[in-house]
């Protein structure tokens, strides 16, 4: 069985393929941008003091959501953004925006969390308002400066205005106060006329505004995490449904696939944690309290069953003929020979007692039950029906995923040790629990296209349902291999369990069914990170 410095190898495989994942475009599914008034390129002649943009789906509206870059080239926030249904907001702006192109940036966050980012122009023809600040006429005469030099009061500003000798700075002071959205004081005397200067001078230009970067804040970390925390989610429920209904055999075994289960717990805590970090990132909130939204509650209880799974995980055993509610496999003792005189009384004589790690097994259902909060179950078709049907996708493809990566492992370590691969007894009971489990992926998966795609379009019309098919294959392609398991190696074992070629034909096969559903795997994840 491997030790945990080869699953740790495995992790570090995935994390490579996770690196190629983040710099490629994100995925897309539905909600994004829909349109916007004024719409992109087109020309206005009246100046514009309010912009509505429409998003596809609901979403939650960040800090900074509308930018404008105006035609002066300042960078202005709205004075207002309003919204009735978390799809369409309209921003305000005072005074209006107008005299040339105007660049416009949004950022929201989707219904599950997901960030999303973009950016449109328009042109008002209108010039800029001009806000005048000029004293009115008088028919008293202009008083000349006292000698002393000393400033008239404060409370005399009628004097004040006539005896300035800039009436500029009396102006750019108005502007000042009316526009709060965007400081343009030159000489810094106005309240917060620092940050206006800085603001102006770095100001982009218009095509360096317009260009919304790919890559949008805690988008990579959360990509990351979920590379290390659902292939080891999917990989310790298939080992624990292996160890239930799969493994007979030694006691030391059993406590390898129990380890390597714990260290799949951790590696799900830690990646629940860099998840949780990108979160916070995208949302702006702070760590003690961004668990309250609904994504990063899911990552809290990741976190949370993740701990439960290794504290309360444990490697009882009992005797293998021993009859056991949760034990629907049974070894046939026509499918194996008797033990040879080098096998001790515990080889075969064992089973893993769930019993013993029942708290175990309510830390993997807190991580079933942690799917409900995030990705596409938030977002498409109604939420307790998605949420059944993702979990019987997550726990039908966990134990074809781990139940492949354990028999394979644990087929591996035996013929390292020189010991009985007894692969007949595995292979056939493992092999009823996959195909129940393959079924329930078909149906389940293609439950849940039907609720988050809108169109056969989609599937070859975006990015999103291209990755989608190009799971769908290499799913097909799983299955391929385990028809070939089922239906030819299978019988065979059975015939000639002690036949080396046909047991290294079933490693060999095996090996090639692991790596196909390590993709399957890896490119799920891309799949659930993609914004819905």
């Amino acid at each position: 069985m491997p030790s945990p410095r080869r699953w740790m190898s495995l992790c570090a495989v995935l994390l490579g393929i996770a690196t190629l994942l983040v710099t490629s475009a994100p995925a897309s599914a539905h909600t994004g941008f829909e349109s916007s008034t004024p719409a992109q390129g087109e020309v206005v002649a009246d100046p514009v003091s309010s912009i509505v943009i429409v998003f596809t789906g609901d979403t939650q509206p960040v800090d900074d959501l509308v930018v404008a870059l105006d035609a002066t080239g300042a960078l202005r926030t709205p004075t207002g953004v309003t919204t009735e249904d978390q799809r369409s907001f309209t921003a305000t702006f005072d005074p209006p925006l107008a005299g040339g192109e105007i660049g416009i940036r949004w950022a929201v966050l989707g219904a599950d969390g997901h960030p999303l980012e973009g950016a449109f122009s328009f042109t008002v023809t209108a010039p800029i308002p001009t806000t005048s600040t000029t004293a009115p006429p008088t028919t008293q005469p202009t008083e000349t400066a006292p000698a002393s030099g000393t400033e008239p009061a404060a409370t005399e500003p009628a004097e004040t205005v006539s005896a300035s000798t800039e009436p500029e700075t009396v102006e750019t002071v108005a502007v000042a106060t009316t526009e709060t959205a965007v400081v343009v004081a030159d000489d810094g005397s106005s309240a917060g006329g620092d940050v206006g200067a800085a603001e102006t001078s770095a100001a982009p230009s218009l095509d360096e505004f317009l260009a919304v970067e790919t890559q949008v804040p805690g988008g990579g970390q959360r990509l990351v995490g979920r590379l290390l925390s659902i292939p080891a989610i999917a990989g310790a429920i298939g080992a624990l449904a292996f160890l239930v209904g799969a493994l007979r055999g030694r006691a030391r075994e059993i406590a390898a696939v129990v380890s390597s289960v714990r260290v799949a717990g951790i590696l799900i805590a830690v990646g629940a944690l860099v998840e949780y970090s990108g979160s916070i990132a995208a949302t702006g909130a702070s760590f003690a309290t961004g668990w309250t939204e609904s994504p990063s509650r899911a990552m809290a209880l990741r976190l949370v069953g993740a701990v439960v799974l290794v504290v309360g995980l444990r490697s009882a055993t009992v005797a293998a003929g021993e009859p056991r509610t949760l034990s629907a496999a049974v070894i046939d003792s026509g499918v194996s020979p008797a033990p040879s005189s080098a096998d001790t009384t515990e080889t075969s004589a064992r089973r893993w007692n769930p019993s013993k790690s029942a708290l175990a097994l309510a830390g993997a259902a807190v991580l079933v039950a942690s799917f409900w909060f995030d990705g596409h179950t938030v977002t498409r078709g109604w939420r307790p029906l998605h949420a059944i049907v993702n979990s019987v996708h997550l726990v039908a493809g966990s134990i074809w995923f781990g139940g492949v990566i354990s028999l394979c492992a644990l087929l591996w370590w035996r013929h390292r040790r020189g010991d009985r691969l007894r692969a007949a007894e595995l292979v056939v009971r493992f092999s009823s629990i996959a195909t129940v489990a393959l079924i329930g992926v078909a149906v389940a998966g293609a439950a849940m296209a039907l609720m988050i795609l809108d169109g056969f379009g989609e599937l070859t019309g975006t990015e999103w349902g291209r990755t989608l098919l190009l799971k769908t294959a290499a799913v097909a392609f799983a299955a391929a291999i385990g028809a070939f398991n089922h239906f030819r190696l299978r019988p065979q074992l059975v015939a000639s369990p002690g036949d080396p070629t046909v047991t290294a034909t079933l490693r060999s096969v095996l090996i090639a069914e692991a790596i196909v559903l390590t993709f399957v795997v890896v490119v799920t994840c891309w799949l659930v990170a993609a914004a819905t």
